[in-house]
């Protein structure tokens, strides 16, 4: 769908390169071989459709629309059918308050688009982003829909994998070697505040147990032995697990 009225955090500069051209007139995209500039906004409105494309940075120094200060909770003036946070929201402290602030930015029906560093990005910025924040972010409960979640290595940004929501007692873990991207899409349905945000995990596992009381005094996760065992088991696993592997590993090298 066309991007409609956009909103960049922070001027994003245009990169392509020459087997960027090649892969977008490939798939039909001829008109960016013609674009030149500098800066995004061409782009956005020849190959994504936007109607305008506003940008909101801290200082002017790249001559950004508007001046706004993502770490103090503001009230916008406008809203947008898209918000384009490309590279941006790790460089900003206050982090919470700046989601809020996307959010806002992001009127009813319209979208939010967020690439930003997963893993291996350390000094980079200030954050490095887990999946789950974005699920729980952008909830049904925070008047979210449609919420995807993939991830994609700096130097093959044509392959995405796609992230499964957490579910139960699992985690959304992502690991590599390589510097990995987070790419999330979202439809702001309605407008809310930002509820808390919990884990799933550690959610589930607190409601599992109920709160102890004068009657039953053993309840709570002392009294749960069978999940207290298991735990225990992994636990002793993942401690000794080089120790008890390091005679084997001997043997190899000498083998060999």
């Amino acid at each position: 769908a066309p991007f409609g009225d956009t909103a960049t955090l922070g001027r994003q500069g245009f990169y392509v390169s020459k087997r960027d051209h090649r892969y977008l007139s490939a798939i039909g995209l001829n008109k960016a071989s013609g674009i030149t500039d500098e800066f995004c906004e061409s782009a956005l409105k020849q190959l994504f459709g936007a109607r305008c494309v506003d940008s909101f940075d801290n200082s002017i120094f790249e001559g950004a629309t508007h001046t706004l200060n993502l770490n103090s909770l503001q009230v916008p003036t406008v809203q947008y059918d898209t918000v384009l946070d490309i590279g941006t929201s790790e460089h900003v402290f206050n982090i919470t308050t700046a989601l809020s602030n996307i959010a806002n930015l992001c009127r009813v029906g319209g979208r939010i688009i967020h690439i930003v560093p997963a893993n291996n990005f350390c000094g980079h910025g200030f954050w490095q982003f887990s999946p789950e924040l974005f699920f729980h972010i952008y909830s049904s409960a925070n008047g979210f829909i449609d919420t995807e979640i993939f991830i994609s290595k700096t130097q093959r940004p044509d392959k995405w994998f796609r992230v499964k929501p957490p579910e139960g007692c699992r985690r959304a873990e992502v690991r590599g070697n390589a510097k990995l991207y987070l790419l999330v899409c979202t439809r702001k349905q309605e407008d809310k505040l930002l509820g808390a945000v919990q884990q799933t995990d550690y959610a589930n596992r607190w409601i599992s147990f109920s709160e102890p009381t004068s009657d039953s005094p053993q309840t709570g996760p002392i009294a749960n032995h069978s999940q207290l065992k298991h735990h225990n088991w992994y636990k002793f696993c993942y401690r000794y697990y080089w120790f008890l592997s390091k005679p084997f590993v001997k043997l190899f090298r000498f083998t060999r």
